[in-house]
This record gives C-alpha cells, structure tokens and sequence, in this order.
C-alpha cells in the first residue's frame, strides 16, 4: 500500500501529436496500475516550436522535414510509428 502521492509533471506542447500520444498511453498504463489513486498527473505547457506559424496551407509532412535536421525518410518513419501507436490506443 502507497503511502504517499506520487507526482508526475507532464510537459509537452498542445500542438504536438507524439506529446499527446505520449499522454494518452500514459493514462492507458495508470488505468491498469493498481494505486491509481496514490497517483496525480500534472499538465504543463511547453512550446516546442516559438517560431511556428498560428497555421499552415499545407499538409505537415510537407514543411515538417525542413524544419528539423532529421532525413526525410526518419521523417516519414516517425510519422508511420505514430499513426500505428495512435490505431493501437483505438
């Protein structure tokens, strides 16, 4: 039996789809955790991106690739793991 409450400051950016992922598998796993109870999540803001437009004419696997040093292809890669992760939580 936990006798204290465990914290967990969650940060991530609202826009972001691998920080909201990360949050909901996160919740899925708590759900299963038998001191759910003993446990508080903590949201907190974080802007990964200042300089981001508010929005963008394109699709983002279209200007995603430029504006970060990874390879296209990684690019495209972590996008596929991530729609995969996203249909699992489904």
């Amino acid at each position: 039996m936990m006798s204290e409450t465990f914290v967990i400051d969650i940060w991530s950016d609202v826009v972001c789809p691998f920080c909201y992922l990360g949050s909901r598998q996160l919740t899925a796993a708590l759900e299963r955790f038998e001191h759910r109870e003993d446990v508080t999540l903590r949201h907190r803001a974080f802007e990964l991106d200042p300089r981001a437009q508010f929005a963008y004419d394109d699709r983002w696997l279209s200007w995603w690739p430029q504006s970060t040093p990874l390879p296209v292809a990684q690019v495209h890669t972590m996008h596929e793991r991530l729609e995969n992760n996203a249909h699992a939580l489904a």
